[in-house]
């Protein structure tokens, strides 16, 4: 039997990275994780997702698998798949044993086995655990909503300020606020805009784009808002983009965390 290994890394051995081009965010990997797994579960190959050479490690659970020396040693090796292209590059490899990263699609829905494996993977490890509970004194997640604005890598990579597009977003806000709501943005300069003005409820975190490599050293808050959605009862939800964001869409993959576009 074949061995497929989603190695998940942000410095990928055939393309370059700049901060425009070829970074990858959680929602992106998520969706070539559930790619690989269908590919997998089709051919009747073995699926292992392996995280060791991507910061978030350090803040997740260990998981251990046969091949963690054979990945470990081939840190620089790792290619990224372009969409359209996982299962023709794997069905065309002759290798017992593969393992690169991809944001490639998968089809339909993701069935309850491949949710268990993303649950388990984001399972926070002892010490991150101890952070996210002191973010949550007095907290009951269960009891709140989130409204999340996905704003664009414009700002959160290159600073640039769409003032015209920060006012938008202000009265949907103003719409769309709610009691017991958490705001969760990547924008920062809207998250103070809102906290100073709207008194709105957010967390004192830095805000990082877990696949930048830039902004390794900061995502652990990046990783507790992600903790936090999948722990809420809905998520209202605005994407300066075409689609919706992959963050939150996750979370909906997950635990099946109710989605509200705005």
């Amino acid at each position: 039997m074949k061995t497929i290994i989603y190695s998940l890394t942000n410095s990928v051995c055939n393309v370059e990275s700049d901060n425009t081009n070829n970074f990858w965010g959680l929602g992106d990997v998520v969706r070539g994780m559930c790619c690989v797994y269908q590919i997998c579960k089709k051919l009747n190959y073995s699926f292992i997702i392996d995280i060791q050479h991507h910061p978030i490690s350090l803040f997740l659970k260990q998981r251990t698998h046969d091949y963690e020396e054979y990945i470990k040693s081939n840190k620089n090796n790792i290619p990224f798949i372009f969409p359209c292209n996982t299962e023709n590059y794997i069905l065309n490899n002759n290798e017992n044993i593969m393992f690169f990263m991809t944001n490639d699609s998968y089809n339909g829905e993701v069935d309850i086995a491949c949710k268990e494996l993303l649950k388990d993977l984001f399972t926070p490890n002892e010490t991150f655990q101890k952070y996210i509970d002191s973010k949550l004194l007095n907290i009951n997640l269960k009891d709140y909503s989130v409204i999340h604005f996905r704003l664009g890598d414009d700002y959160l990579v290159r600073k640039i300020i769409d003032m015209k597009l920060i006012s938008h977003c202000y009265n949907i806000f103003k719409n769309n606020k709610e009691d017991n709501q958490i705001l969760l943005t990547d924008n920062d300069f809207f998250k103070k805009l809102l906290k100073n003005k709207e008194n709105a409820f957010t967390f004192d975190t830095n805000l990082a784009h877990v696949g930048y490599k830039e902004h390794e050293k900061i995502i652990q808050d990046t990783l507790f808002e992600f903790i936090v959605l999948l722990n809420v009862n809905k998520i209202k939800h605005y994407s300066v983009y075409g689609w919706k964001s992959g963050f939150i869409n996750t979370a909906n993959i997950i635990n099946n965390i109710k989605l509200i576009k705005i």
